[in-house]
This record gives structure tokens, sequence and C-alpha cells, in this order.
């Protein structure tokens, strides 16, 4: 390809082959093809007249600013802008010594034809045209004999009619669902139209097969578990349905009611199975003795509706005229101790002096709403040595306004909440205590015992021998609320 023009005789026929400048030349360089070609090129022109050896030196560079200076117009034509007789070969004086040579070759080939001799001829390749875009086909075409010369060159581009051909690709066939599977096709030429579509839809080959999700297992009923099995695929078959219920083993889950009021020594409740089994097994019991070693053994409910306390060994520590016995109550028909007085007002019991023992009430509170705040508590129950005195040995548990259910706590000489209450409801309180230790401990309606805890003034506890109630309403009015006291045992 860089040769510059020469005569070759083949079968007494000459034959002229071209040469061309392919890349930007410059100072210093050396023994380079190019710059010896530019060196002969110089030379014809009349602008060189050194060695032809590829070295870009001092002579070189003269000559091309000579070439410059004498086709500055025509290499600016060509070039679309002034160049400078700088020396240099860049694109524009490259492309015109290119365009000189071809003239040259042009030339030569005219006088080898006079002369009868043949000159260089092309032979053409050319790619396939291209698919049809914006009207246009393109191809390329090279000549397989390098002669360097266009003529009789093939068209590389033409004029076309588009005909765009779809090429159809489709996802799979989805899962039968109702005896019909679907699927997604689209034209990867994009050709806008529905020349040969594929189907879409279609019926299954094969009969729906239903694709069943069960839910997880109930819990066990009546020794019987269930489930729902639903066919995602909606086949609208019953075929190979897995069951939908089971025998299994029921565990009962046993929730009884409280305690009812000892009644004959016994109390009594009722226990269901949440579970529905429909066995008995590990069913709690439903009847209890209550036989308790306790202070008292009668009850309010042996008083005369009516009458004032002091009756039955019941005796006042301030004023015993503001307790009376009420009439029947929502409780098994008894009779209550009821007080809605303001301020200190206690009623005490003497009993049998016990070092260990329990004792249990029934209270229910009234309108507690209503009544006057105190800090410790409204309604006050005590077991203790001797009638109520902050010296004496006990055991208290105060019902408060907010609903909190405290006991006396030896520990720190404060209240502890341990419970809740509901007003206007009855709820059973149980103080149990023993000298092992001199602590009590304390629960509400059959629940949870709270831990042992130490009572007050233990250093000279001996025994208890006395149950009292208090109801401190300093802060309310008179009748506004109150409390009901019933059934010791």
């Amino acid at each position: 390809m860089k040769k510059l023009i020469i005569a070759f005789v083949l079968l007494l026929t000459p034959f002229f082959a071209s040469a061309s400048i392919d890349k930007n030349l410059s100072y210093g360089l050396k023994n380079d093809s190019d710059v010896m070609e530019l060196q002969e090129f110089l030379t014809n022109d009349g602008c060189y007249n050194g060695l032809t050896r590829g070295n870009f030196l001092m002579l070189t560079l003269k000559g091309v600013k000579c070439f410059q200076t004498k086709y500055h117009d025509e290499i600016s034509a060509l070039a679309g802008y002034s160049i400078k007789s700088s020396g240099f070969v860049g694109s524009g004086t490259r492309a015109f010594i290119n365009q000189k040579l071809e003239e040259e070759l042009a030339d030569s080939n005219a006088e080898a034809n006079q002369e009868g001799t043949t000159a260089c001829t092309p032979y053409w390749k050319c790619s396939d045209w291209s698919t049809c875009t914006s009207s246009q086909q393109t191809r390329s075409c090279t000549d397989s004999n390098s002669c360097r010369v266009t003529t009789g060159k093939p068209s590389e581009t033409q004029g076309c009619t588009a005909t765009c051909t779809p090429s159809w690709q489709c996802t799979s066939w989805s899962t039968c669902v109702n005896s019909q599977q679907a699927r997604a096709c689209a034209d990867s030429n994009s050709c806008g139209v529905a020349t040969g579509e594929p189907i879409e839809t279609r019926v299954c080959a094969n009969a729906c097969i239903p694709n069943w999700q069960c839910s997880s297992w109930s819990s066990c009923t009546n020794s019987q578990q269930t489930r729902t099995c639903p066919d995602t695929n909606s086949c609208g078959v019953l075929t190979g349905k897995p069951v939908e219920s089971q025998p299994c083993t029921c565990a009962p889950n046993w929730q009884c009611t409280n305690w009812s009021q000892c009644s004959n020594s016994q109390q009594t409740r009722t226990c269901a199975d949440t579970s529905i089994c429909g066995l008995l097994t590990g069913k709690p019991n439903e009847t209890l003795s209550c036989n308790l070693s306790s202070i008292l053994q009668d009850g309010f409910d042996a008083y005369t509706n009516g009458s004032i306390i002091g009756q039955g060994g019941w005796y006042e520590y301030k004023s015993g005229s503001n307790f009376i016995v009420q009439g029947t109550t929502s409780i098994e028909s008894a009779k209550a101790l009821y007080i809605n007085t303001r301020a200190d007002s206690v009623i005490n019991k003497a009993g049998i002096p016990l070092s260990d023992g329990r004792q249990a009430v029934y209270i229910r509170t009234e309108n507690r709403v209503n009544w006057g705040e105190y800090l410790d508590g409204n309604a006050q129950v005590r077991v203790s040595k001797g009638i109520w005195s902050p010296c004496d040995n006990f055991v208290g548990v105060t019902f408060k306004k907010d609903g909190n259910v405290s006991f006396y706590n030896g520990s720190d000489n404060t209240y502890t909440n341990f419970s809740t209450y509901n007003d206007n409801e009855w709820t059973l309180l149980e103080i149990e205590w023993r000298s092992i230790d001199k602590s009590a401990r304390y629960r509400i309606n059959s629940g949870a015992w709270t831990g042992w805890y130490p009572f007050w003034s233990t250093n000279t506890f001996t025994d208890f021998d006395n149950v009292g109630f208090d109801f401190d309403n300093r802060n309310g009015s008179t009748g506004s609320g109150g409390v009901y006291f019933d059934m010791l045992y």
C-alpha cells in the first residue's frame, strides 16, 4: 500500500500501482516509510533535493514548507481553513498530497493505455445490502487489487422501500386455569403490524390440574381438627382434594370461676374446658373445704337487720353507732356491715389468739369515685394483737380509691400494691400469717399469693387475736360512697 509509482513489466505489458500517505508526519521521525514516500513526492514536485531515507529532518521540513507555500490556496480550500506553512504534514496537507498522487496515477494509466500497456484494474467486492432503514440501504465495497482509485466503484447507498418482517417472541404457556392457558408475544423487530401474530390464549391441552393450598390445622375441638384447602387453579373439580378434617387428641384448657363464699364449710366454683374436648381429664376440683384456722367463726349475716353494733362480741373503737347491719345485699341474701362516714371509724372483734392462722373477708366498695382521696387507702382490714394501735403487732390491707389493693410491708414500712379490685363488686380478701419468721402473705379472689413479708413490730409478736375494719373518707362527703364488709371466716 505504501509504494511510489513504479512501473513493472510483466509479459511486456506495463503495470502501475499507487501510493498514499496514511498518517500525519512531523519533524523528528526516522526510518519511516511514509516519510520516504513524502520525500520522493516532494522531489518530483521540486521542493526537495535530499536523500530519501525516511528521516524527517531539516531538509524535509524545509521541503514541506516549500510545498505548503506553493499550494497554499489549494490546500486551504481542500482543508476548509487557511493553513500555515509550518512544515507539519497534517490532515489538510496530507489530503492534498494524496489527491495529487491519485491524479498522477490516473495520468500514468492514461499514458499506459496510449502505449498499449495495461494499468492496474480495480476488483470491487461488496457486502450485502443492510436492512432498509429510513428508506436507505448501505453496503461497503473494497478493491481487492488495491489500485487506489475509485474509478468504477459500485454505489454503497441506495433508496429502498421498507418491508419490515415481524419476529415474534413468546413467553412459555401459563399454568392451566379454568381450562385455559395464556402467554405474551411481542415483535422484537417492532414492525407495528399483526401479521403472523401467534395466539396468546388456548384451551389447555390436558384437563385442568388443581393446585391445592391448605391452611394450618385448627386447634383440637371435640377431638377434631379442621382446615381449608382451596384450589388456586380454580379447576372446579374435587379430584385429589386433601382432607379438611381429622381426628385429634384434644388437650382440655380448663378455665374456672372464683370460689364462692364459704357455706356449710364448703366453697364451690365451675370449671369449663374452652377447648371443648368433651373430656374430664385433668378437670380441676369444683368444691373445696373452707374449714380454715380463723379468729372468728360467725359471720355478719347472723345479726338482725338494723341492729346496732355491739351484739355478738363486736365493740366500738370510736363511734359504733356509725356501723349498723344493713339489709339484704347482692350476695346470697347476706347481711353486711356497712359504713360511709367520714374520718377514722373502727370496729373490732376479738377471737382466739393464734400464732399461725388465716383470716378471710368479703369486701364490696360502693361508688369509690366519690370517696375523698387518702394516701394510705380508704377501706382497711387489719389482723392485730389487741385493739388497733399503731404500736401493736398487726398486718393490714387497704383498698384504694384508684382501684389498687395494698398490704402493709414491714420491710420498708410502706403500703405495697399487689392486686386490683372492681368497684361495686364483691372481692374476697385472704390474709395468712406465721410465727416462724413473723411474716404474712396476701391474695385476692383465690388468685396467686404474694410472697411472705414481715409485719409490724415483729420483735414483740406472740399471736394475733383481733380483726377490725376502718374506712377513712376524710376529704369526702357523708353518703357519697362507702364500703360493705361481710362473711368473715
